[in-house]
Parts: structure tokens; C-alpha cells; sequence
């Protein structure tokens, strides 16, 4: 799967959906990265990678749950759920039904 964090965010989401779930058929798309909280205040090592995104490329970044969900929801994703993984950001999940 490509790596979002490079994408300008206007199109970020784009790249970590797959086509063939984009087609509007019905389907899963897993997402794992580093996800500050929607305050970006936190966790310690999304903020250093964001801060590393930031000074080793143009317009890299990470990106909340929040911005998730809209981009997923946007993209035809009604729901969106995250799952605990035992690392500093959950996983998530999107639905289309």
C-alpha cells in the first residue's frame, strides 16, 4: 500500500483507499499509520514523525482520526471504526455496506 504520509492532503486519502473499493462496490479498507489525537497534543512518536514528515519532505504530514473519517466518508465510507493494536495509534477500520 502506498505511504500517505508524503501526499499533499487534498489527495492524501486517494492514495491509501484502493481503487477497488473507490469503484463504490462494497468492501473494507484497513489503515494503519501514525495518527496524533485531533488536538495533535499527542501521542509522543505520531508528533516526531509528523515533525520528521515535515522537515524531510514538501507537504508530508500525519493525519487525525478525524481527517480519516472524512476523507473515508467522503469517499462513499459510512462506517468507520478503530481497533486497539498494542502500538501508539489504533487501527482503523472503514466500511461500505
Amino acid at each position: 500500500m502506498p505511504q500517505v504520509n508524503v501526499a499533499p492532503s487534498e489527495w492524501s486519502y486517494l492514495v491509501e483507499v484502493p481503487s477497488f473499493v473507490t469503484s463504490g462496490t462494497r468492501g473494507r479498507v484497513p489503515i494503519l499509520d501514525m495518527i496524533p489525537n485531533n488536538d495533535r497534543t499527542g501521542p509522543l512518536f505520531p508528533l516526531m514523525f509528523a515533525l520528521n514528515m515535515l522537515v524531510n519532505s514538501d507537504e508530508g504530514s500525519t493525519y487525525t482520526l478525524a481527517e480519516y473519517t472524512r476523507w473515508l466518508n467522503e469517499a462513499g465510507f459510512g462506517r468507520v471504526e478503530t481497533g486497539e493494536i498494542g502500538s501508539h495509534s489504533p487501527a482503523i477500520v472503514a466500511t461500505r455496506d
